[in-house]
């Protein structure tokens, strides 16, 4: 792994940390005003947890993406077979575009209609 992977993991975990911290206060804190005094840790633990989930998918997705981008495979970073499937007039479905990974068996499969496929 390159070094400057490791510092955006890094961040991407300061930034989960800290923001998870933040809202277990905040829910620990509106659960106690609102007079759930004993609930009050559970309901900050269950908000952080949602809080952390939510920004690590929100970082694993931009990661997909920018490997996409590049024709590399998120997963192993090794290239990806591309493979278009044209729509066929008649058909009432879009055209495909499909991507694999030969190293590590990551597949995806986006809707693709280019100007080449049947309208």
């Amino acid at each position: 792994m390159p070094t400057s992977r490791y510092a955006a993991m890094l961040a991407w975990g300061a930034l989960i940390v800290l923001a998870a911290a933040a809202w277990f206060v905040t829910g620990t804190r509106i659960s106690a005003r609102l007079g759930f005094d004993a609930a009050a840790p559970g309901v900050g633990v269950i908000v952080a947890v949602a809080v952390a989930v939510t920004i690590w998918r929100w970082g694993r997705a931009d990661h997909d993406a920018i490997a996409l981008e590049r024709g590399a495979c998120p997963r192993c970073g090794a290239g990806l077979a591309r493979r278009h499937e044209h729509a066929l007039p008649g058909m009432r479905r879009e055209g495909m575009l499909e991507l694999r990974c030969p190293d590590c068996a990551f597949e995806r499969i986006e809707p693709l209609t280019c100007d080449r496929c049947a309208t």
